[in-house]
């Protein structure tokens, strides 16, 4: 399987880490902010955050 890198801000979902990382908080606050943004998508027991809708959020936030 090829190893490619694809930047954060081009992926849709986004594992608990990355989410991390790309809106630069803690764990405990990355899940709090995916439920309150309504970005939260459930995999099986998997969690990700939708950066679109996160985005988006973020953007009527600073309007």
């Amino acid at each position: 399987m090829n190893n490619v890198r694809i930047p954060l801000s081009e992926k849709r979902l986004l594992t608990i880490s990355e989410f991390q990382a790309y809106a630069s908080i803690g764990r405990n606050n990355a899940f709090k902010l995916i439920r309150l943004t309504g970005s939260e998508i459930r995999i099986g027991k998997r969690v990700y955050a939708d950066r679109v809708k996160f985005d988006a959020w973020c953007s009527e936030q600073t309007s």
